[in-house]
């Protein structure tokens, strides 16, 4: 007999559908979209990306692995009048760890309201979602930034798709913890992520500074680097594609950035599915005045 995944837990009140699959992607290849199947009982959780630890706490019964591009979705049991506004959740992890299916993503309690449809999203991580590999060409030639090119293509399905679950495509909210909160920020300077949404938040992860010459700024206040709540704005009637930053100051493309090295991240400039950006090389973090333990990111 063939063992087979738990089924997925259920909530009152709200329709839950677990482990759609949104794309495929060969290793270091970018994702394909793959087509919606509503026949199938989406019933049981997705298989969450590869990542160094076991995976325990990710409640992850369909074990790990690198066909992990799938997203949960969650609607109010009863269908409303009028198509709902639709929450995309994307989990933080510092680009290591996490997925859709801890407890976290877990977007049932806003369904349960009735006012919103839930959905939350896989990505690749470490190595294989936010090394990059696209200087040496060939075959590497798109390995640059593939965990945002997966949540750009998971919200190109949600477009397509989520006036199936009684979704408004045109009233999508993108928010993320996080490494989630940077790639919430992150499509900002993706063009081709225009269109996909029409909010973006992120909490305990965000931009300390962007700027573009002659033009509008963003900067954080406070001492606090996770603050996301300092963050404030200026000049933004001008400002339409910032950068996702590299954690230290220089110029990219006419753009000047800086940023506490505190995390390590990928980076984003006028980023398009052919012309990838390259991530920054890793170094320690006592590199930087802020000297604490663990890695980071240097240009």
């Amino acid at each position: 007999m063939t063992a087979t995944a738990p089924t997925a837990p259920t909530a009152p009140g709200v329709r839950s559908w677990w482990g759609i699959p949104y794309a495929t992607a060969e290793r270091y290849r970018r994702p394909v979209l793959v087509d919606f199947d509503p026949e199938r009982p989406y019933d049981r959780k997705g298989v969450a990306p590869v990542q160094p630890d076991s995976g325990d706490w990710l409640e992850a019964d369909s074990g790990m692995g690198e066909d992990c591009l799938n997203l949960n979705v969650w609607a109010p049991q009863e269908p409303a009048g009028q198509a709902l506004p639709v929450a995309v959740y994307i989990h933080g992890g510092g680009f290591e760890y996490g997925a859709n299916t801890q407890i976290t993503s877990n977007a049932a309690g806003l369904a349960a309201s009735g006012r919103v449809v839930g959905v939350s999203i896989n990505y690749r991580l470490g190595a294989l979602g936010a090394v990059s590999l696209s200087q040496y060409g060939g075959a590497l030639a798109e390995a640059s930034n593939l965990c945002l090119q997966d949540v750009i293509a998971a919200l190109t399905w949600v477009k397509q798709n989520i006036t199936s679950f009684g979704g408004d495509p045109g009233n999508v909210t993108v928010y993320g913890h996080s490494a989630g909160g940077f790639s919430a920020f992150g499509l900002l300077g993706a063009p081709s992520a225009d269109g996909l949404y029409r909010r973006l938040a992120g909490f305990s992860g965000g931009p300390a500074r962007l700027s573009r010459p002659g033009g509008p700024r963003i900067s954080r206040t406070g001492s606090s680097p996770n603050s996301a709540s300092r963050t404030t704005r200026t000049s933004c009637s001008t400002w339409t594609r910032p950068l996702w930053w590299p954690p230290c100051t220089r110029s990219l493309r006419g753009t000047s950035v800086s940023a506490p090295g505190w995390m390590p991240r990928p980076s984003v400039s006028s980023w398009t599915a052919d012309s990838p950006v390259r991530c920054c090389a890793p170094t320690p973090w006592t590199s930087w005045p802020r000297a604490r333990t663990g890695t980071s990111m240097s240009c």
